[in-house]
């Protein structure tokens, strides 16, 4: 079973435009729609940080669940477009 593991954003004073509202709340709301759809799916065993987490927790907890996919649900500011997909590959 391909183990997932969902890191939405844990930036509570990240604000957004109205009605926006936080990074964490809207990126917390993205998982909370987005995790329940993987579990019912039947394939996949699905874990995900929490709001009190820092950015290093999230990354040992994703590692020590075994994680196959790292899923980082965040918004940028930066004037950027589309979506971003970072890889890594472990070196054997």
């Amino acid at each position: 079973m391909l183990k997932i593991y969902l890191s939405p954003s844990t930036q509570e004073n990240n604000r957004g435009l109205s009605p926006f509202g936080t990074e964490e709340a809207g990126m917390n709301k993205i998982a909370d729609h987005l995790m329940p759809l993987l579990i019912k799916d039947g394939r996949f065993e699905v874990r995900r940080n929490s709001i009190s987490m820092s950015p290093h927790q999230c990354a040992y907890d994703s590692n020590d669940f075994k994680a196959d996919i790292h899923v980082a649900i965040h918004s940028n500011a930066g004037g950027g477009q589309g979506t971003e997909v970072y890889a890594y590959s472990r070196q054997r």
